[in-house]
C-alpha cells in the first residue's frame, strides 16, 4: 500500500471548500436570475400578448377557394396576410434577446467552481495515488464534479 500524501490531501480539502464557496456564490446569482425572469414575462404578456376573437365564417370545403385569404391567428387577433418567415421571434417560442448579467455571472462562476473542483478532484487521486473513487466521499465529489460538467456543457447546447 502506497502512503497517502497529506500535503496534498489538505489542498484537496481546501480545493474542494473552494469550490462550495464558489458554487454557492454561483447559485444566488442564479437565484437572482430567475426572480428577475419572473417579473419579465408578466410585462411583455400584459403589452403583446392579448388575443382578440375575431369572427370566422363557417365553410363547407376542406380547403379555401382561389383568392380568398387564410385566416391566421397572432397575438393582436386574426392574421388574413401571408404569415412572416421569422414567426419564432413574434409568437415568443424563441429565446429572446434579454440582457441577463445575473446569469452570465451565475455560468462564469459556476465555470470557475468546476476548475476548483477539477483541482480538488486530481489532488485528491494524486495524494492518494489512486484513482479519485475508491471510496465514497472520493466517489461523490467526482460525481458531482461530472454533474456539475454536464449541466455547464447543456448550457452551452441549449
Amino acid at each position: 500500500m502506497t502512503p497517502i500524501n497529506e500535503a496534498l490531501g489538505d489542498y484537496s480539502e481546501l480545493f474542494m471548500l473552494l469550490a462550495a464557496l464558489t458554487y454557492t456564490v454561483a447559485f444566488l446569482a442564479f437565484t437572482v436570475d430567475l426572480m428577475r425572469a419572473r417579473k419579465l414575462p408578466a410585462v411583455a404578456t400584459a403589452s403583446t400578448h392579448t388575443p382578440e376573437p375575431a369572427p370566422v365564417a363557417a365553410r363547407t370545403g376542406a380547403g379555401t377557394e382561389a383568392g380568398e385569404p387564410r385566416i391566421q391567428w397572432s397575438h393582436g387577433g386574426a392574421n388574413t396576410h401571408q404569415a412572416s418567415a421569422n414567426t419564432a421571434d413574434h409568437t415568443g417560442i424563441g429565446y429572446a434577446p434579454l440582457r441577463r448579467p445575473a446569469a452570465r455571472i451565475a455560468v462564469a462562476v459556476s465555470i470557475v467552481g468546476l476548475i476548483i473542483h477539477l483541482a480538488g478532484v486530481i489532488t485528491r487521486g494524486v495524494a492518494a495515488a489512486r484513482v479519485p473513487w475508491g471510496n465514497m466521499y472520493e466517489f461523490t465529489t467526482t460525481g458531482a464534479m461530472l454533474v456539475m460538467a454536464v449541466f455547464l456543457i447543456s448550457l452551452i447546447f441549449q
